[in-house]
């Protein structure tokens, strides 16, 4: 077992830590000494998001059967977050059947979208306190504290 604190890191965060956002990194740099976790919704939501900012990078406007056809130019989006990750040594939190069934009561009582609700329920299950997220609908859940700078 870890003796370091855990961190829940929502993708708002590391999304604006690759954005170049100075409030993403003072949040990540605050947290050097926690233990990171994220879970597979994290992983999904931020390789999404910055394989569309790399899409942006080259067109004006987001279309995603584009972003489809040409997927080989944004694969390596991939890499640049395993290197990430292995650099900040995140945890992955699985997601089970207990996880999901907790993340149904969770979105109903929090009104949350459902990738929000499956945050919350990973934390709640592996007892992670603490979230650094920009999303404000955090903090309305009351077993969560949202890391502030």
């Amino acid at each position: 077992m870890y003796s370091k604190e855990r961190v829940f890191v929502d993708s708002s965060v590391i999304v604006g830590f690759f954005s170049g956002e100075s409030k993403a990194v003072e949040v990540l740099d605050s947290l050097s000494d926690c233990l990171l976790c994220i879970n597979d919704v994290v992983f999904s939501e931020v390789a999404y998001k910055l394989m569309v900012l790399k899409f942006l990078e080259r067109n004006e406007r987001f279309r995603l059967h584009a972003l489809r056809k040409d997927i080989s130019d944004y694969v390596h989006v991939y890499e640049i977050l395993r290197e990430f990750i292995g650099r900040a040594k995140m945890e992955f939190l699985q997601i089970d059947e207990k996880v999901i069934t907790e993340a149904i009561d969770i979105g109903v009582k929090y009104a949350l979208l459902p990738n929000d609700a499956l945050i919350a329920a990973t934390c709640k299950h592996y007892g992670v306190r603490k979230i650094a997220t920009f999303d404000e609908d955090f903090k309305r859940i009351d077993f969560l504290e949202v890391v502030e700078i």
